[in-house]
């Protein structure tokens, strides 16, 4: 029983882990026709020496930063910094290992936060709209996985409708951004 338990979660995880690249690939061809399909990371930003743009309040890129000229967005990016330092030390504890090895829940959820985490990474240089509307479709994606795992191991009937909501939702506003974003020049 323990076994199959297992092996079922790790058939799901293998499942669930190939998704994205099926959707990406699939996606990728509607607003990119005749483009490589092909998942590319985004280059390792380099160290680069002090350059006109790139002083205090320029991001990579020599984009200004928000906040940068002194309005209230400064709070707003003082408190988005410390949310994504508490993501970053969460995820970390996550991988030291702390949920047994055999918990195929547990394994799901960290594979589906990674994955969710890397494909939500906006580009230097994005325009704000379109970097939303990417870093959403990955955020959406990885909801719509979990409920997933709920749909597969949840015993709670309220969680499992409230997770059949949840993908139904998500599907809806993924669809919707993918739309909107084969509309942007």
């Amino acid at each position: 029983m323990h076994i199959d338990r297992i092996l079922r979660a790790s058939a799901f995880v293998a499942i669930l882990a190939a998704s994205p690249a099926i959707a990406q690939e699939v996606g990728s061809q509607e607003h990119h026709p005749g483009a490589a399909a092909e998942t590319i990371a985004p280059p390792t930003p380099k160290p680069t020496p002090a350059t006109p743009g790139s002083g205090p309040g320029m991001g990579q890129g020599g984009m200004m930063m928000p906040g940068a000229d002194g309005n209230r967005g400064m709070a707003m990016m003082g408190e988005c910094m410390g949310m994504m330092r508490s993501m970053m030390q969460g995820m970390a504890q996550g991988e030291t290992g702390t949920a047994p090895p055999d918990d195929p829940v547990a394994g799901a959820f960290a594979a589906i936060n990674r994955r969710m985490h890397r494909d939500m990474v906006v580009p230097a240089g994005a325009k704000p709209d379109v970097a939303f509307a990417q870093a959403m479709i990955a955020h959406h994606q990885g909801a719509i996985d979990m409920a997933r795992v709920i749909i597969g191991f949840g015993s709670g009937p309220e969680i499992r409708t409230l997770a059949q909501e949840v993908i139904t939702a998500q599907q809806g506003e993924i669809t919707f951004l993918q739309q909107w974003l084969a509309r942007q020049p």
